[in-house]
């Protein structure tokens, strides 16, 4: 489909379908539309793109509020368990039982920091064991705080 061809009854057809919750590419296949058609036309549209947008929240935010009216019957408690795993899964998801949570991995970094302070004499060696640990724990999930934990050690002299 031309972007020309883009037209306000097509734009309406493609947010409703985004709305009840089919992708991009299905709805896309349904009215003939291309993906890079469709970013030409929201990017001539600003309107067009914010309507998409809210009409991609859509689903989620029918199936949350749909969730919390079940979830307020007590009978549906497994309302509640599925969204605590989901949204707020570091503390409720289930886990492996062989798996470590971030807080214990932190606790493993931090404790690995001190005992290179305490084991290695030689200023250099600590710096680049420090810095190695470091790039390591950033590369977990880009987790900044784990990696400031590997380096909070480095100025600290050898004991």
């Amino acid at each position: 489909m031309e972007t020309h061809l883009f037209t306000e009854e097509k734009k309406r057809e493609f947010c409703l379908m985004i709305s009840i919750g089919c992708d991009q590419e299905t709805a896309g296949k349904y009215l003939g539309c291309t993906p890079r058609k469709l970013q030409e036309a929201l990017k001539l549209d600003s309107q067009f793109a914010r309507q998409l947008a809210r009409a991609e929240a859509t689903p989620e935010f029918n199936h949350m509020r749909n969730l919390h009216n079940a979830a307020k019957d007590e009978k549906h408690w497994r309302v509640s368990v599925w969204w605590l795993e989901r949204c707020a899964s570091d503390r409720y998801a289930r886990r492996n039982p062989e798996a470590i949570s971030p807080a214990q991995l932190r606790q493993v970094i931090k404790e690995l920091g001190e005992a290179i302070v305490g084991e290695i004499a030689s200023p250099d060696d600590r710096r680049r064991l420090l810095t190695r640990l470091a790039e390591i724990a950033q590369g977990i999930e880009g987790d900044e705080q784990v990696a400031a934990l590997a380096l909070e050690h480095e100025s600290t002299p050898h004991e």
